[in-house]
Order: structure tokens, then sequence, then C-alpha cells
């Protein structure tokens, strides 16, 4: 790790740093996403509740668009629209942009001072050499 010593040197060690590292970068994003989404209980509660009657939903429906119990039909956009008309207020209070800010910002200020003064390995130097 070295300070570079000019923009040029910064958007060369990102451009590679972000291609050679990318698995770690998002694996460190992914980790940063489910310590937000922990964190924000109703939000997670939310997104486990939506997933659950999304999969119920598809269990029950399989092929068909409508489901039919004696007298009563019941569609699968009936079910849908239900489901965003109660998410709307409850995704208002969770406050899922503040979350995805915040998640961007933690994330780039791991990633992109790593990348920055990270050098590049001396086998992809001399791969290049060769």
């Amino acid at each position: 790790m070295s300070k570079p010593s000019g923009i040029f040197e910064v958007q060369q060690r990102v451009n590679f740093n972000l291609t050679y590292f990318s698995s770690n970068y998002i694996l460190i994003t992914a980790i940063i996403c489910c310590y937000c989404i922990l964190t924000n209980l109703l939000l997670f509660f939310i997104l486990a509740a939506d997933t659950l009657v999304v999969y119920l939903t598809q269990l029950l429906f399989k092929n068909s668009d409508e489901l039919q119990f004696r007298s009563f039909k019941l569609s699968k956009s009936a079910i849908y629209s239900t489901l965003l008309l109660i998410n709307l207020p409850l995704l208002f209070v969770a406050n899922p942009f503040t979350t995805l800010i915040w998640l961007a910002t933690a994330s780039a200020a791991v990633v992109l001072p790593h990348a920055v003064f990270m050098e590049k390995p001396l086998d992809a130097s001399f791969a290049e050499v060769v």
C-alpha cells in the first residue's frame, strides 16, 4: 500500500483493483447489506413477510390466475394489490431509501480507499510485461 503520485495513477489503480478484487468488494457490500437490513428490524420484517406472501401465493396458485373458494374467487392481482397497499405506509415508516443511502456510503467508504491505495500485485505487473 502506498500513496498514489497523481490522479492518473489513482484512476489506474481504481480501474485495476475494481476488476481484480471485484468478488471481495461484492462480498463486503453483501455483508454491509445484511448488517443494514438486520439493524432496521421493521424493514427486515416487511421484506420477510413480502417474501413469504409471494412464495405462498405462487405455491397456492401454481399456474392459474384465480383461485376458487366455494363462491369466492381470489386472483393473484388482488393479493399483490393488497400487499402493495399494506406495504406502502409501512415502507414509509421503515425508511428503505435511508438504508440504501447508508449502504452505498458505507460500501464506498470501505471499497474506494482500498482501491486507491492498494498497488497492483507483483504477478499482475509481470503478466503485463510477458
